[in-house]
């Protein structure tokens, strides 16, 4: 199943959850609790992967950085 996480544009997000019916969460920590996703694909600014990284490893989730991981 697909999970929708915040995104820069709203409209245009809404659009999509109203569409595609997919759940929406703006607090990434709630919604590797409440749904336990088995992958996640980090694509956010490098300057905050270390820290998503390290909440999806921590939660068991096998993890995909779209970009290289900031230290």
């Amino acid at each position: 199943m697909l999970y929708q996480m915040s995104v820069r544009r709203m409209i245009i997000c809404r659009n999509f959850i109203r569409l595609s019916k997919c759940p929406f969460y703006n607090d990434f920590a709630k919604m590797l609790e409440s749904c336990k996703p088995d992958v996640v694909h980090i694509c956010t600014p490098p300057a905050s992967h270390l820290a998503l990284v390290k909440q999806s490893v921590d939660a068991g989730c096998h993890v995909y950085v779209e970009k290289p991981l900031a230290l």
